[in-house]
């Protein structure tokens, strides 16, 4: 699923009649960039702009050699997609990524957390987006699935099917991120009136993202953060 193209703003839409989410809604992804070294602290923003990037790239599946893009060079396959979206120091077999993060609860699932599987018959890793119904039965996942297939986004609709829900052990939840931390160091990072944050970086339901602040909310569009 492509990030959907922003409604044009009204002038109230500061106003209390509009949610959080609503604002949200009217954006599309932030804009790839990479602010992270590798192995080091990485934001969930980071993190899915990465992962948007094979996605978007239609990246075939393979066990060997290396795909090549602005965010380094990684195996294409389950767990080299992962690595790619983390920002790791090399491609990692999905065994190896039970060593660099830890379990979480479902319910605790958020963006750029990963769905991680190696019984069974089945050794596999995705990285999950946000649950496609109110239930939170249903994730929608970005991975490289199989031989045959591209890295793609698309809904688990028979659940999490056995596998265990892991998150990076340095992945930063509540680090500002591309135009949001542009935005915010410009207005003085936590000595600004919006002060620390208080969530990550979230994507809405129909696309778009926006952090929430002690103080306020910043969201962006393609060209400019407010």
């Amino acid at each position: 699923m492509r990030p959907r193209r922003p409604r044009a703003l009204r002038r109230t839409w500061g106003a209390a009649a509009l949610t959080l989410a609503a604002l949200a809604a009217t954006f599309t992804a932030a804009p790839a960039a990479s602010a992270s070294d590798p192995d080091g602290p990485i934001g969930r923003g980071e993190t899915m702009d990465r992962a948007w990037s094979w996605v978007a790239e239609q990246v075939p599946y393979s066990q060997s050699g290396c795909y090549r893009n602005q965010f380094g060079c990684y195996r294409p396959d389950c767990s080299g997609f992962v690595s790619m979206a983390w920002h790791l120091g090399s491609s990692l077999t999905t065994w190896a990524l039970w060593n660099v993060t830890s379990d979480i609860p479902a319910g605790d699932l958020q963006p750029g957390d990963a769905l991680l599987k190696d019984s069974g018959g089945t050794d596999h890793v995705a990285l999950f987006v946000r649950w496609a119904d109110a239930a939170h039965t249903q994730p929608v996942v970005r991975e490289e699935y199989d031989f045959g297939h591209v890295a793609e986004e698309h809904v688990w609709s028979d659940g999490l099917r056995g596998f265990s829900p892991r998150r990076y052990n340095r992945l930063d939840d509540l680090m500002p991120y591309g135009s949001i931390r542009v935005k915010y160091d410009g207005m003085g990072g936590l000595n600004s009136p919006l002060g620390p944050p208080v969530t990550g970086e979230r994507d809405s339901m129909m696309g778009g993202r926006f952090q929430q602040f002690r103080n306020g909310i910043i969201i962006w569009h393609p060209d400019a953060a407010f």
